[in-house]
């Protein structure tokens, strides 16, 4: 990670913890998903937040992690950042808060490398425009970072789509950005999300580690 300029955090924006020592009695390390509250020169101000319905109380001077994406670069594949902080103050009452010192640096997070599977699930791809345009295919490979899906139109590259994977039981909704199309027909296009929950992604991940062992396991 190389040092870049500090980047702001905006009231409501998603972020996750992670304590760099020892982390409160009874919890893990991490890391723990929150969000803004306030932001400033005098320092950060998070929802104090929760694991298994309990809150996490970490003491004061404790060291955390701090990891959230540029809100300001949704086309950005390496719009991840992150900093080191200690804890000045975390409370229940009157209002569940994690106060945060201000951050001597912020870094850059190298991006995640996802696990890539070749599987068919139904998608469906829409454009911006009134009404907008909705494309609908099928994946090609999926991954937590993306996907590479069959259409029969392609959009251009560069352009944001919002996109909707059907998993078996579940779906993916997320904002996507075009990387790449391979002509065709119909044409691949691959695609990057900007905009997704994380715990999607994970599940994600999950769905992929239990399919190759599925496979595995069908090849003896």
């Amino acid at each position: 990670m190389g040092d870049v300029e500090p980047l702001p955090l905006e009231v409501n924006q998603p972020v996750e913890i992670a304590f760099v020592d020892e982390p409160p009695a009874g919890v893990g390390a991490g890391p723990y998903r929150t969000h803004v509250l306030a932001s400033g020169p005098s320092g950060i101000v998070l929802a104090l937040p929760m694991a298994r319905h309990r809150w996490v109380v970490p003491r004061p001077g404790q060291a955390v992690k701090v990891v959230y994406r540029d809100p300001r670069d949704r086309g950005s594949d390496r719009g991840v950042y992150g900093f080191v902080t200690v804890v000045v103050e975390a409370r229940v009452e009157p209002e569940p808060e994690l106060h945060l010192a201000p951050p001597a640096r912020v870094e850059r997070v190298q991006r995640r490398h996802w696990v890539r599977l070749d599987v068919r699930l139904p998608v469906r791809l829409e454009r911006e425009g009134d009404p907008p345009e909705v494309l609908s295919g099928h994946t090609l490979d999926v991954s937590g970072g993306g996907a590479r899906v069959a259409v029969p139109k392609a959009p251009a590259v560069g352009e944001h789509l919002r996109v909707e994977m059907g998993f078996p039981g579940w779906v993916v909704r997320a904002t996507a950005r075009v990387v790449r199309v391979e002509p065709g027909a119909p044409p691949a296009v691959g695609l990057a999300f900007v905009e997704i929950d994380g715990r999607l992604q994970d599940r994600i991940a999950g769905f992929i580690l239990n399919e190759q062992a599925r496979r595995r396991r069908l090849l003896g």
